[in-house]
């Protein structure tokens, strides 16, 4: 397990699930059709190697040693990196001028540890930018987080009373501990007037607000929690501060990759292959396969079990065309995960490591 951390730091995996496809990195809990044209296209690149007379049992090997940078034509533009992505703020709970130069907007969850992250990271680059920066908050409450939506509805309720920013904070620093009696105790806290709180939490005065905002996170592709667009430009996952800043100072600087507002670019960029040893990993499909997913995830993220089922489906698609190769990443503040990763690596050693694997995700 300890080896499998170590790899997924060395190779940029940060958080679960991530996926390597013949060592393309794709993060996140995406959807089948996210999957499609980028095993599609190493198909196709395999193909190739293959009628060049690089053997099959040295694909893999052969693909993540010559592969250089090549362009993968990809059917939506507003996925392609450096695209931009018209996000309407609205009246949105914001921090910093609406003329800053750099505007981020964030689709989040109060009851997500991962927004958690995202949130500290929001506050170190407000410290660090000041008023160049705008940050603007979307809901995206996810279904399976049960406190989620009323916690948003209660956000929307202290912003009605000038308290958005210090209730944010409130709802993440407690974000294993939410619940309505702790909404009313975290209104009390900030001095709130308790009757229009309440009242506005029990007629569900922000609920229509918050669905918006959960309609227009699925038109602008976001899926998962959180999500950012910088000036348009979007930021899957929880990112660290070094990440965000690297976008932002080229934002500031006028050197990002297009224009706000500019046609959308209509190729995207596919390199970076990471060279992820398999060694001794429980793995599906053979060896030879054209294509090879290598997954680091863990088995108490709700996101991973989603990439389970996205899994599932590549393997009725493909069948041998491609091979999966299961990496352990269980997150530091999921208790049972590493526990979990153990079980089922002694499944493994008596045959079993996938149907065990199945258990763990559906439990």
């Amino acid at each position: 397990m300890d080896a499998d951390n170590r790899l997924a730091r060395s190779v940029g995996a940060n958080g679960t699930p991530t996926f390597f496809i013949n060592g393309v990195r794709l993060v996140g809990a995406q959807p089948f059709s996210r999957f499609k044209p980028v095993i599609d296209a190493e198909l196709a690149h395999a193909k190739y190697l293959l009628s060049k007379g690089v053997s099959r049992s040295s694909l893999y090997s052969n693909i993540l040693k010559t592969a250089k940078v090549r362009k993968v034509r990809r059917r939506r533009a507003k996925r392609f990196a450096g695209a931009r992505t018209k996000v309407n703020v609205g009246n949105a709970p914001s921090w910093g001028p609406k003329n800053a130069k750099v505007t981020i907007v964030e689709f989040s969850d109060f009851q997500c540890p991962f927004c958690t992250r995202g949130a500290k990271t929001m506050a170190q680059i407000k410290k660090t930018y000041g008023n160049k920066v705008r940050i603007v908050f979307k809901h995206l409450p996810l279904s399976f987080h049960k406190q989620a939506h009323l916690a948003a509805q209660a956000s929307m309720a202290a912003h009605a009373q000038g308290k958005f920013w210090p209730y944010h904070d409130k709802l993440f620093a407690n974000y294993r501990r939410l619940s309505k009696s702790a909404f009313i105790k975290f209104a009390k806290e900030l001095n709130l007037n308790m009757a229009k709180f309440n009242a506005a939490l029990n007629n569900g005065t922000y609920k229509k607000y918050v669905n918006s905002d959960k309609a227009q996170a699925r038109r602008v592709g976001a899926r998962g929690t959180p999500n950012f667009f910088v000036n348009g430009r979007k930021v899957v996952g929880a990112r660290p501060f070094s990440y965000f800043k690297r976008i932002i100072d080229q934002e500031l600087s006028g050197k990002g990759p297009v224009r706000y507002k500019a046609p959308v670019v209509r190729l995207r960029r596919v390199g970076n292959r990471k060279q992820i040893p398999v060694g001794a990993a429980p793995s599906w499909g053979p060896k030879n396969a054209k294509v090879t997913i290598v997954e680091f995830s863990d088995f108490q993220c709700p996101f991973c079990t989603r990439g389970a089922r996205t899994m599932t489906q590549i393997k009725r698609a493909y069948g041998n065309k491609v091979r999966i190769v299961f990496k352990h990443l269980p997150l530091s503040f999921h208790r049972q995960a590493h526990l979990a990763a153990q079980a089922s690596m002694a499944a493994h050693a008596q045959g079993k490591f996938w149907a065990y694997h199945d258990k763990l995700f559906a439990n």
